[in-house]
């Protein structure tokens, strides 16, 4: 490696401008830390344009990946973010020495070629890290979803117990991860045995010495963030007891108290605000007003072409399909110059309607936002795309939401009949997984019938979507009242195609494990 008074001296010529369009070219960068395999590569770089593939583009942070096997994060500062990070130092070169860090304290992480920094008149521009890829198939988030179902379970153990020695190697070290999810760790599989690798660095504090109970136990709930749609109840509890911490008697029973709660409480926090982003203008949402309606769409070119279509005569779109016989709510499938959508309107009965709802927002705004708030929780609903809303002196008038079609699904009530006995079994277990996954979230979906659930299945296994959510809700704490109250007319369809009780009992089984 290159000597520490040399480093900080080593600079390339300046240029002008940095773009995400030029990607990244590190004319200018005086590096902070440059081992000798970094100068080979910069070395052989010339430009840094050719053969890069951009793997995360956002406003001001790109990471690319050059053969052979290198990855390059680029973060750019403007304004007033410029001038406190030239005082508190660029998030990539904090990243790269926490790197440093954690590897001489016998943390498996990615290995550091170089780091730098970019300066205009003492004002940070940019800051630039390089690290060598890591030899993985997988980060945990992908493994849980692709690989993790169809395990053994004695694999599946043996995993739970790796990541749980990992962490507690963390914590026994002093190192404090605040964005410890699944994302951010690589997962290796050398002689049966697994290894995991730490990917991010950039929000981590290390102490002198190993954590406190409550630093662990708040720590453990960030982690188990991550894990309420990807494991049981049982396995994250086979997680905790491999990680140290028993649950018999008061004390082991509280820690999963607090780290239930920690973890139910930072898991709402980040759905909500991901779900408030929907009634703004970002990346992903549009906010407008236009020919008179207060519009909320996703930011898809589709969409925008849908809405001129809707926008010139909706009532007769309407009126062009069947309604559902409900006296204040229209829905009808129809093509909005693009595939099969599913649009509803909704009509205020009276002064007193449109009053309550000028209050509390619109129906169809309601609805989409509470969409938007279950799909964060990774709760099975159609995806919106649209919703209008048209007011009056303050008073709502119409309102009309689209959202996707589920094709090839049909009603549980239609299709019950035509299941196997195994088919039964396994439509039940997957409708307990989800609905007890929703309730514990605090979702209420307010029409659970079983024309409602749309059953299909895909490679033999069942895929459940909720629909009919105009009388949703999102309870700021999972109320087991209203819980149950929310599957009385779901247990009542099942009784009457049950006579024995034994779908009820499993159906019951399931839910109750799920929904805690």
């Amino acid at each position: 490696m290159v000597d520490g008074s040399i480093r900080m001296k080593e600079t390339t010529p300046a240029r002008t401008t940095t773009s995400p369009d030029e990607g990244f070219d590190p004319v200018g960068i005086r590096w902070h830390f440059l081992s000798d395999e970094g100068r080979t590569w910069l070395e052989q770089f010339e430009t840094g344009r050719a053969h890069a593939c951009p793997i995360k583009t956002a406003v001001r942070r790109w990471v690319y990946r050059f053969a052979p096997g290198i990855y390059v994060k680029q973060v750019s500062y403007q304004g007033l973010r410029a001038l406190g990070k030239s005082l508190a130092g660029g998030n990539a070169c904090r990243e790269g020495a926490n790197f440093q860090q954690l590897e001489r304290r016998g943390i498996a992480v990615a290995e550091v070629l170089a780091y730098g920094s970019e300066r205009h008149f003492g004002v940070l521009k940019r800051d630039v890290l390089i690290t060598k890829e890591v030899a993985a198939e997988h980060s945990l988030w992908q493994f849980m979803q692709d690989v993790y179902p169809a395990l053994e379970p004695q694999t599946k153990r043996r995993l739970a117990s790796a990541l749980a020695d990992f962490v507690r190697q963390l914590h026994d070290r002093g190192v404090i991860q605040r964005d410890l999810h699944v994302d951010n760790l690589l997962v290796c599989q050398m002689d049966g045995d697994y290894r995991f690798v730490l990917l991010d660095a950039q929000r981590i504090s290390l102490r002198k010495r190993s954590l406190s109970r409550t630093q662990r136990l708040l720590n453990l709930a960030v982690l188990l963030c991550n894990f309420w749609r990807l494991a049981s109840t049982a396995q994250c509890l086979r997680f905790l007891r491999d990680y140290g911490l028993s649950w018999n008697g008061a004390q082991g029973r509280s820690h999963l108290y607090v780290i239930k709660r920690l973890a139910l409480k930072l898991s709402r926090h980040s759905w909500d605000a991901h779900a408030r982003r929907a009634l703004g203008n970002n990346a992903r949402f549009i906010a407008e007003r236009r020919d008179g309606f207060t519009i909320h769409r996703t930011r898809r070119d589709d969409v925008d072409e849908m809405l001129g279509a809707l926008l010139s005569d909706p009532d007769r779109l309407l009126d062009q399909g069947k309604t559902d016989g409900n006296r204040t709510i229209g829905a009808v499938q129809v093509k909005l110059d693009g595939p099969w959508t599913f649009l509803q309107g909704y009509r205020y009965q009276g002064w007193r309607s449109r009053l309550w709802n000028a209050r509390h927002g619109g129906r169809a705004r309601r609805v989409w936002l509470n969409l938007w708030s279950l799909r964060t929780r990774h709760v099975p609903v159609p995806e919106p795309l649209l919703c209008m809303d048209r007011q009056c002196f303050r008073l709502p008038e119409r309102c009309y939401l689209v959202s996707e079609y589920v094709a090839d699904a049909r009603p549980l009530s239609s299709c019950w009949q035509d299941l196997d006995a195994t088919q039964r079994r396994d439509a039940l277990i997957h409708l307990g997984m989800e609905l007890g996954r929703m309730h514990r979230f605090g979702g209420i979906h307010g029409q659970l019938t079983w024309n409602n659930l749309l059953l299909t299945f895909v490679d033999a296994r069942p895929q459940i979507t909720l629909v009919g959510l105009d009388a949703a809700r999102m309870l700021a704490t999972a109320s087991p009242l209203r819980c149950l109250l929310d599957i009385r007319l779901f247990l009542h369809d099942l009784d009457d195609r049950d006579p024995d009780g034994s779908h009820r009992r499993l159906f019951l089984d399931i839910w109750n494990r799920w929904s805690r």
